[in-house]
């Protein structure tokens, strides 16, 4: 059954990841940009194992939370609901660093990544939380998944060494799919 879980998801990531993302009117608005990320980030999740204790309780949801400015709008509202990994979703956002808990999967910008890591470093390691960010060099200062466009498509960056330090295992197929793969950490 496992396999066949990374056989249809494979395909519904790379078809959102190389679908044009510009046309007669240029890139798609902002709305349509992020119900695409939305639909990302889910699938990605699907592509990734988190350790038990990640959870807390059986019974606990599975988390997706925004970190500061919510570009997403309503679009995270799609997945509100849901199921991850048998658990139903929640979406949460935290206006600020100071009103961070714990989630399993944390959109936010390289700034507030580093105050985490700075005030809170254990919310994340100990929590298991995939970062993601769209700010470049997101990846390169210990985020684990960098958003970006490379041709006028959605494209992302993997630092599977932050993944690993936090006890994330992302699937062969998921890091296939990458535009880069980096395999250390150094923060």
């Amino acid at each position: 059954m496992r396999a066949l879980h990374h056989i249809w998801f494979g395909p519904v990531v790379a078809m959102l990841l190389f679908y044009p993302y510009s046309g007669a009117a240029g890139r798609l608005d902002e709305a349509d940009e992020y119900e695409a990320k939305t639909a990302l980030l889910y699938n990605f999740a699907k592509l990734v194992t988190w350790p038990e204790d990640a959870f807390g309780a059986a019974d606990a949801p599975f988390v997706f939370a925004i970190l500061g400015p919510n570009p997403f709008g309503r679009s995270m509202k799609l997945i509100q609901g849901k199921r991850m990994h048998g658990r139903p979703i929640e979406v949460r956002h935290y206006p600020t660093v100071a009103d961070f808990k714990s989630c399993q999967v944390l959109f936010c910008s390289p700034e507030d990544l580093q105050k985490i890591k700075g005030q809170h470093p254990e919310r994340l390691r100990l929590g298991h939380v995939l970062t993601v960010g769209q700010k470049d060099p997101f990846a390169h200062n210990g985020g684990i998944l960098y958003l970006t466009f490379a041709e006028d498509h959605l494209a992302f960056v993997i630092n599977l060494g932050a993944a690993r330090r936090t006890g994330l295992d992302i699937s062969a197929s998921l890091l296939s799919l990458a535009l880069d793969v980096i395999e250390t950490d150094e923060n």
